[in-house]
C-alpha cells in the first residue's frame, strides 16, 4: 500500500537514508527523533498481528518527517534540478491519487485497498426502500443470522421495523433478509438484492399470492 498510495513520504525517506548515515555523527536532536520515531513504527506495524488500512498512516507520519529532512536540505539546492523534478513530479501524482480516493472511487472497497469502508451503497437504499414501504403502511421485517444487520437498526431508528436473528418471520408483508432460500419456503417471494457489504448480498422478498 505505501507504493501505491504514499510513494511520496516513502521516496523521500528512502533518499535521505545516506544523508543520515553519512552525518550520523553530527546529528540533531529533531533528526534522531525522526529515525528512532520511523523505526519503532514500522516495528510496531509489523509485528502487529490486526492490520488495517488506516494504520499506515501511523507509518506515513515519521516517514514523512524523516524524508524532509533530506529534502528540505536539498530540494532548494542549485545543483539539484533533477531532484526539484523529481520531487514535484512525485507531489503532483499524490495529489492526483488523493483527488481519485477521496472524490471518484471512494466507494470501491473491492479493487482499492485504501478504502475500508463496510456498509455499500445498497445499505442507504434498502433503508431508504424500507422507510417508503412503511409509509406505505406495510409491515417489513429485517431477519439475519447473527444480527448482521448493522447500521440499519440506527438507519431506521424512528420507524416501526422488526428485527431478528432467529428465523425467516411470518405475517409481515415484506422481509429483508440474507437468507432467501429460507424465506422462499416460508411463501416469500425474492424482488431485489442489495450489496451491503463487499460480497454481503440483501434480498428484498414480498408476501407471496
Amino acid at each position: 500500500m505505501l507504493l501505491k498510495y504514499d510513494f511520496l513520504p516513502l521516496a523521500m525517506a528512502i533518499a535521505s537514508v545516506p544523508y543520515f548515515w553519512k552525518n550520523r555523527k553530527n546529528l540533531s536532536f529533531i533528526e534522531v527523533f525522526s529515525a528512532v520515531w520511523l523505526i519503532l513504527a514500522v516495528l510496531f506495524y509489523h509485528i502487529m498481528s490486526y492490520k488495517t488500512p488506516w494504520l499506515v498512516v501511523h507509518i506515513v507520519a515519521p516517514l514523512s518527517l524523516f524524508g524532509s529532512i533530506y529534502v528540505g536540505r536539498e530540494l532548494f539546492n542549485l545543483d539539484k534540478e533533477a531532484l526539484r523534478f523529481a520531487f514535484i513530479f512525485a507531489a503532483i501524482a499524490t495529489l492526483v491519487v488523493s483527488f481519485h480516493i477521496t472524490y471518484i472511487n471512494y466507494n470501491d472497497a473491492r479493487n482499492e485497498e485504501l478504502i475500508y469502508v463496510q456498509t455499500q451503497p445498497g445499505a442507504v437504499e434498502i433503508a431508504e426502500t424500507i422507510k417508503d414501504l412503511i409509509s406505505e403502511g406495510r409491515k417489513v421485517a429485517v431477519y439475519v443470522p447473527g444480527h448482521h444487520y448493522w447500521p440499519l437498526p440506527w438507519m431506521l431508528r424512528h420507524e416501526s421495523v422488526t428485527f431478528t436473528a432467529g428465523g425467516c418471520p411470518i405475517g409481515y408483508d415484506y422481509v429483508f433478509t440474507t437468507m432467501k432460500e429460507e424465506c422462499e419456503k416460508k411463501g416469500y417471494v425474492p424482488l431485489k438484492s442489495y450489496e451491503f457489504r463487499v460480497g454481503f448480498y440483501f434480498w428484498k422478498m414480498a408476501k407471496g399470492k
